[in-house]
Order: C-alpha cells, then structure tokens, then sequence
C-alpha cells in the first residue's frame, strides 16, 4: 500500500476519487445485470480487474471490493464477476502474500477457524464430497481477519451493506422476469418472485441488514462522522425490510425483525426516540401491508405446513433417528455431506440445518467442533462485548436453522461471522461500547 496515503483518505466514503469509482461500478454492475444471463466470461474477468485495481493503492480496497460485488455476483441470477471458488481463494492468497500478511498475524481465533475446516476438508475429501464451500469460507477468512484498523472496519461495513443493498436492488429490478405463482382457492393466486431459494435470499440480505440495525441503533458503535454511511445504512434496512415482505420468507422475515428489534430495545438510546423509531417501524408495517407487499408473507404464515416449518423438521426427524441407528464408526466420524442428502430419501433431501449438517455429515466430532465456533467465539470476546455477540449469535444459528450457510459456503454470511469477531476484539479496551449499549441479562 502506498505509505503516503493518510488515515481519512483509506475510508472509501472519505475518499471521493475511491467513492466516485465504486459508486459508478456498483451502478455498472445493475446496468450489466442481465435478465438472458447473456454476459460474457471476458466482460466478468474485465470487470474483475477494474474491481481490483484500487486495492493497489488501499489495501482494505481489496476487501470491500470482493464482500460487496463478489456477494452481490454469487446471489444474482447473471453475475458480473466469475463466482469460482477457487478463483477466489488464490486470488486472496497472492493479495495476502503481496502485503506481506503471515499466518503469525492471525489472531486465535481464526487460527482455529482453519483447524476446524481444514477437519471438515480432510474429511470430506476422504468422503469425496466437493470441498468448495470451505474455499469460500478460507476466501473470506483472508478477506476480513487480518483487517486491525478502524478505517478497515469501516470500510468492510460498508462492504457488507452495499452487498445487501445491491442484491435487494437487483430482486427489485428484475423479479418480475422471475415470478412465480402461488394458488390459493380462498386468497386467490399470490406471486413469489424465486431465481433463488427464498430463504437463502433473505439470510443473504439480512447480513448487511442487521448490521446496518446493529450501527443505527448504536449496539455497534460508529467511528464515523460520514452522512453517506448513515444514509447506506438507512437504505440497507428499509430495502432489506421491503424484499423480506415480498421475498415472504417466514423464518428469514421474522429474524430480521427479531435481531433488529433485540438492537432497538436494548440499546441506551433514549427512550423517545425508540418511540420514534418505533411509530415509523410502525407506520412502515401498515403501509406495507395496505400497498400489498405483505400479501404473500401473509398467505405463508397461515399455510399449514407452518408447524413443520415447510417439511423441515420431518427431514430433520427421518435423518437424526437414521443416523443413530448406522454404526459406530459413522456416528462418531459421520457420512458425508453426499451420502447425508441421500439419507433418507431417494430422490436426495438436503437438511436445510447447519446443526443437523455437521451431526449426520460429520457426526460427534464434527458436531462438537462446529458447536465450538459459536462457544469459542463467545468466550474470546471481553466482557462488555458478550452481550452484543450474543445477539449476533443468536441471528447466526436461527439462519443456521433454516439452510446450510457454513457447510455450503454462504460468503457473505461467513464474512459477517468473522467481521463481528474482529470487531468485538477491535474495541477489547473500549469500554464506551458496553455503556451506549443496554443491559440485556
């Protein structure tokens, strides 16, 4: 990085030469965006090269660059960059060589971060599943852990925002080339826009979403004055709002309301203007639910599979009793992402569960090793960051609870993961976070 660059001018936001590239990428990339999927593999690897080039300059460029447009590719139905893991995973290797990172950098957290998956990699190979899930999990571990200053933080905030920001836009933009409808004798037909699977979007959009609750309620402290930052960070939370409504994921909905609400109620902000927020949350719901944005959503909550979550707790159910009954060997080492899948059913179920993932795929070991993530980050953390990753903690394993974000790779739910870690040790001796954030025990 060039050593003559100063503090103001590394925040993407406070750079006007950086804000005015991206700004215009980021708009280029909706322009591109093409509902016939019909963008070429040279355009994707030209726009990959612009993507890179101010990281020459701005080290923390890299990051943002690849949580925000590589997110918003790997979620689009027509991505304008390449989405090959392993693409990825070199590309961060030689920026992590270029800037002269070692493995002594790493703090111990991530350290054992790379035991645990290299585990699951070495075990999926013997298995022979696909490996490149954990890529994106390596990719975003380089992508976020060696981060150390507050400009850095800022800047992959903005990253993860912009990320969610842009995959609200384009589900806006081009869902009417995607709909599909939902009948209903007594409702009538009810439209779901679906290039992808509605609760892979929303737990998608709901990373940058609850960050963005999380900043603007002051559960996350905010060290910068930017009015841009307050202003991406506002959008990120009323469009992640609007295309939960539509999208009409339940269980993806009700989370983002759930850990955003949590920020709201237990921050020290002062009581009136929770009232405040509260009467525009309040005032937005019926609006919502007037103009028919909740129409789906609503027609969802009633179906009568509600009560086993679309079918998921009986696949949950089949696969738990079924793997207590294989041998010893496969209970205590597992049977494979592949063979889990196929468990049960013919025509193959995935669990739709992280937990219940790593039991059946990975069996005690690896169930007691991804349990440990959540644990060990618990208690690397100071004292008066605990109560925030708590919350944070709590978004993680009820998206965890609806599909594989860790075992299939979600990049932009892995950098979240890593990012609030960072953050939490960041501020280890600031104690001002504890004290503008309430007592939630």
């Amino acid at each position: 990085m060039n050593k003559s660059i100063t503090t103001k001018q590394e925040r993407i936001l406070q750079n006007p030469i950086f804000l005015v590239y991206y700004s215009f990428l980021f708009i280029l990339m909706l322009r591109l965006t093409d509902p016939n999927g019909l963008i070429g593999e040279m355009q994707r690897l030209a726009f990959l090269g612009a993507l890179l080039l101010p990281a020459f300059i701005n080290k923390s460029a890299f990051s943002f660059s690849m949580i925000c447009f590589l997110s918003v590719s790997l979620a689009s139905f027509s991505p304008i960059i390449p989405t090959t893991s392993s693409y990825y995973l070199i590309l961060s290797l030689l920026f992590t060589f270029i800037l002269q990172y070692k493995y002594n950098d790493l703090d111990g957290y991530a350290k054992y971060i790379l035991l645990v998956v290299f585990y699951f990699i070495i075990l999926s190979l013997i298995f022979g599943d696909s490996i490149s899930g954990y890529y994106w999990i390596l990719t975003a571990l380089l992508c976020v852990s060696f981060i150390k200053k507050k400009e850095d933080f800022e800047n992959v905030s903005v990253g993860i925002m912009c990320a969610s920001l842009g995959i609200c836009l384009i589900y806006i933009l081009f869902a009417k080339y995607f709909l599909i409808r939902i009948s209903s004798e007594a409702q009538g037909g009810y439209e779901r826009a679906q290039w992808l699977n509605p609760n892979e979007l929303a737990g998608m959009i709901n990373c940058g979403g609850i960050l963005a609750s999380a900043y603007l309620t002051g559960a996350i402290k905010c060290d910068t004055n930017s009015v841009i930052f307050r202003i991406i960070a506002v959008l990120t939370v009323l469009l992640v709002a609007t295309v939960n409504f539509i999208n009409a994921s339940r269980g993806g909905t009700m989370t983002f309301f759930l850990i955003s609400t949590m920020f709201l109620l237990y921050s020290n902000v002062k009581f009136k203007y929770k009232l405040i927020v509260g009467i525009i949350g309040f005032s937005l719901l019926i609006y919502a639910f007037q103009g028919g944005l909740m129409d789906t959503l609503i027609y969802r909550m009633g179906d009568e599979n509600l009560g086993t979550a679309s079918g998921r707790t009986d696949i949950w159910d089949t696969k738990i009793k079924l793997f207590f009954n294989s041998s010893f060997i496969e209970q205590v080492f597992g049977i494979g992402l592949i063979d889990t899948v196929k468990l049960g059913y013919t025509d193959g179920y995935s669990t739709h569960n992280d937990l219940v993932t790593a039991l059946v795929a990975y069996g005690y070991i690896g169930f007691t090793l991804f349990l440990s993530l959540f644990v060990k980050l618990y208690k690397s953390v100071p004292r008066h960051n605990k109560k925030l990753i708590m919350i944070f903690l709590l978004f993680f394993l009820l998206e965890s609870s609806s599909l594989e974000f860790f075992f299939r790779g979600y990049f932009i739910f892995i950098v979240l993961f890593i990012y609030i870690y960072k953050y939490a040790l960041m501020n280890r001796n600031d104690e001002s976070i504890y004290n503008n954030y309430g007592n939630i025990s």
